[in-house]
């Protein structure tokens, strides 16, 4: 068993730990990130198919974001290109989304194709864009700390348990937020969309997420390491504090 010594192991490098781990760094703690996987950036990352660069979850990041204040802060400036037009296709069918208003739309055309296949009765996902827009994202302003336990899929399935309606708010979620819509409490969803004013103002890395990821991996070895293909097989704790970790590194413990 080979040791080494740090002040702060992060296990995970999707955005939460990378973020976690760059901050670290930068405040003068020697860091150490560790992935199980041989790449970066967990649900915020690029995978090549065919030519092609593949998001492995985020798409859109937005201007005024966490992500952008990351890079900000750690003096990173990666090429971002502007979305001026964005699209959804639904039921095989591509919808234009407008600059303002978007989330809006987006139900409303939800709306009109379900109540077309005899699937929802009138009216019912546009009553969901009510509550969501005026409801759920003033009380969010409001109380941006408010109840945390009831996740957004629960929320939707009070108003509709329509599986069209949930995979593309799912997908809402997962492209803008990093997390499906079971994993993230109603309240972040309606803050994040109150602050980002309804999904305008968005950006793509023409160079994929990943290239991000692996500027931020900078700052981290700047002041420690970084390992990947590196599982956690156990977290040490003493007295209930965590003391240490065991990783396989290498084909070593």
């Amino acid at each position: 068993m080979k040791q080494g010594k740090y002040d702060v192991v992060v296990i995970g490098s999707g955005i939460g730990g990378m973020a976690a781990a760059v901050e670290l760094s930068r405040k003068g703690c020697k860091t150490l990130l560790i992935e199980s996987k041989e790449r970066l950036g967990g649900r915020f990352s690029t995978i090549n198919h065919e030519g092609f660069r593949l998001p492995t979850g985020a798409i859109l990041i937005h201007r005024d974001g966490y992500v952008i204040k990351l890079l900000k802060d750690a003096g990173i400036k990666p090429e971002f290109r502007e979305v001026p037009r964005l699209f959804y296709r639904i039921r095989g069918q591509e919808y234009e989304m407008p600059q303002k208003g978007r989330l809006r739309m987006l139900l409303e055309f939800l709306d009109k194709a379900e109540v077309e296949r005899g699937k929802l009765a009138g009216n019912v996902v546009r009553e969901v864009a009510a509550n969501m827009l005026l409801g759920g994202m003033g009380q969010a302003i409001m109380k941006p700390t408010s109840d945390r336990s009831l996740t957004f899929r629960d929320w939707l399935l009070q108003y509709t348990d329509n599986e069209v309606v949930h995979e593309i708010f799912d997908q809402i979620c997962s492209s803008a937020i990093m997390a499906h819509s079971w994993e993230i409490p109603a309240s972040e969803f309606f803050l994040f969309m109150a602050k980002s004013e309804g999904q305008r103002d968005l950006y793509v890395a023409p160079q994929g997420n990943l290239n991000i990821m692996e500027e931020l991996a900078k700052t981290v070895r700047a002041n420690g390491d970084v390992w990947t293909g590196c599982p956690v097989t156990q977290i040490v704790l003493n007295k209930g504090n965590a003391t240490g970790v065991v990783v396989e590194k290498d084909g070593q413990t």
